[in-house]
């Protein structure tokens, strides 16, 4: 390819990421260079990471590139450039490129800021629509962006971070605002910003919090009870093919079938249904079940260990091999 074709612009996909630091007077002469570099460094981060979550559809992830600045206050102008003449499925909600990647940087602050979804609705074309529970703006987001920043990750909040770097030193604000590649710097600065941050948000952003993700699943089985409690909420210890471990009951209809005198015999199979939540820690994974249904399928023989709801949680009175 080219290096003609390779840069071609494309005015009806090639986004603009604007980022304009300011001080308090709403002006800055000149800014740390490394904390450019870093601002520079986060926008490629963040780029690849929507890129492999979906963002911009199938190919390759799009370039960043910079133009030259204006003289007035600082501002570094990049444009997210497809490598394609014509990629699959890249358009994003604000029409270009760029827009999708300025979302990014808008809902990840708000996240950070201890901001809470308390709501999502999925809108025609993939896009989400975030509803916030302190009853701010909802936000729409490309799909693939919400889906991303709901996990939390760590390398999210790094490229933040380094997006907004001169917050740490020269600067008091970062406006961010998107437009087409074929605006003037002038131009994209008519419009709102889409995101104010401040100083505060680079030290929520650069302050260090575990690594910690959430995944929950739920699965049938066939289980043998191996311990049980009669009150809900408590461990009982059962048997499956996945394994044997505590879980707690949540299925009232069968403790109320217990309470009423239902007894329990240590061959009985059960067909249950497990909620199972795996949360992974700095590396460490940990799995907790939750029963949220039981039915008998099979009762085994009678023996000297049925238990019913005249026993207790006492252990003499548990299931027993």
């Amino acid at each position: 390819m080219s290096d003609e074709l390779k840069h071609a612009r494309n005015d009806e996909t090639d986004g603009l990421v604007q980022l304009r630091f300011a001080d308090e007077a709403g002006n800055i002469r000149d800014i740390n260079a490394a904390e450019m570099a870093e601002s520079l460094l986060g926008l490629v981060q963040l780029n690849g990471q929507m890129a492999r979550a979906g963002l911009y559809g199938e190919g390759a992830a799009p370039e960043i590139r910079v133009r030259p600045p204006e003289k007035g206050s600082f501002i570094i102008e990049a444009i997210v450039q497809a490598v394609n003449a014509d990629p699959v499925g890249a358009v994003t909600i604000a029409g270009t490129l760029g827009g999708g990647l300025v979302q990014a940087i808008n809902v990840g602050v708000k996240l950070m800021r201890g901001g809470k979804v308390d709501d999502w609705e999925e809108l025609e074309g993939g896009d989400y629509k975030l509803k916030w529970k302190d009853g701010s703006t909802p936000t729409r987001v490309p799909g693939p962006v919400w889906r991303e920043l709901e996990k939390s990750k760590r390398q999210t909040r790094k490229a933040l971070a380094r997006i907004m770097a001169p917050l740490g030193d020269d600067a008091d604000t970062l406006e961010v605002r998107d437009g087409r590649a074929s605006e003037t710097t002038s131009e994209v600065l008519q419009t709102p910003p889409e995101l104010v941050a401040s100083k505060d948000d680079y030290r929520a952003a650069v302050q260090e919090v575990d690594d910690v993700s959430e995944y929950t699943s739920v699965f049938d089985a066939e289980a043998q009870l191996r311990s049980i409690d009669f009150k809900a909420g408590e461990k009982w210890k059962i048997k499956t093919l996945h394994g044997t471990r505590s879980a707690t009951m949540e299925d009232e209809e069968f403790l109320l079938q217990l309470d009423r005198g239902m007894a329990i015999h240590k061959n009985d199979i059960f067909d249950v249904r497990i909620r199972e939540v795996q949360t992974t820690k700095n590396g460490r994974t940990s799995k907790v079940w939750s029963i949220i249904k039981a039915t008998r399928k099979r009762r085994g023989a009678d023996d000297d260990h049925s238990t019913s709801s005249s026993g207790s949680s006492d252990p003499q009175d548990q299931v027993q091999d």
